[in-house]
Formats: C-alpha cells, sequence, structure tokens
C-alpha cells in the first residue's frame, strides 16, 4: 500500500519551504527514517560547503537518499496525500518536526489536516514505535 506525503523544508531566515512529495512509505515510522537519511548526508555535505545553506543541504540529502520522490507544492496536493512533514532546524537530532494527518472527506470532496505531532526527530521515532500495525485511511 502507498502512503503518500509531503516533507516540507522550512527556515525561519527564508520565507517559502520547498515541499518534496514521496510516492510511498510515508507513514510517521517511515518518515523518521527518511528524514535520519538526509540529515546524516547534509552534515557530510555541510562539511563539504559551507556555502550550502542547513536547509538546501538536507533537501539534497533527501533527494539522493530516499526514493520516489518530487518537488511540488503543497497547494499541488495529490488528491490521497495522508501526511505532511515540517521540519527545520536541521544539523542536530534536535530539529522540529511537525507531522499532520490529512483526514479526507471523499462524499464532499474536502480535506482537513491535523496536527498529530510536535518534537524532535528522536521524539518521533519513540511516538510511532508499533505504528506499523495502524491502518489509515
Amino acid at each position: 500500500m502507498s502512503t503518500r506525503a509531503i516533507y516540507k523544508f522550512g527556515d525561519k531566515t527564508i520565507k517559502d519551504p520547498i515541499d518534496v512529495y514521496k510516492h510511498h512509505d510515508g507513514a510517521p515510522f517511515r518518515a523518521v527514517y527518511w528524514v535520519r537519511n538526509a540529515n546524516k548526508q547534509a552534515a557530510h555535505l555541510r562539511q563539504a560547503s559551507r556555502a550550502l545553506t542547513r536547509r538546501d543541504a538536507m533537501i539534497i540529502g533527501f533527494l539522493t537518499h530516499n526514493t520516489g520522490h518530487r518537488l511540488i507544492s503543497e497547494e499541488k496536493l495529490h488528491g490521497d496525500i495522508e501526511y505532511v512533514y515540517e521540519i527545520q532546524n536541521y544539523g542536530d537530532m534536535e530539529s522540529e518536526i511537525k507531522a499532520y494527518f490529512i483526514e479526507h472527506d471523499w462524499d464532499n470532496d474536502t480535506s482537513v489536516k491535523k496536527l498529530i505531532f510536535t518534537g524532535s526527530l528522536d521524539e518521533m521515532e519513540e511516538w510511532s514505535r508499533g505504528e506499523e500495525t495502524w491502518v489509515t485511511g
């Protein structure tokens, strides 16, 4: 089953975030894995080039170390996106992540974005343990 998600990489010094759409494995317990992969690569990129912003290094890390993604804007949400993640303060495991679940009302063709988590990557990992058995829809 495909669990579609959008990862929003923001920065307090830059107005608009960059959104990346991932077609599969978007549930929170998998999102932790994708963000950790990106964070590790971002640390290497920042050591190699301080000209990269933390946000840009994180985006490059996400795109090069994860599969099934493309750049997108949240305004062009795929009809069956299930999760949106907002990620800031890269380079440390204390970075703030907000996770939202998108609740769809198919009968009325509407969607509501509900905040389900705010915290660090480590806290999100703990919070999402056992979630692989959750069924969303």
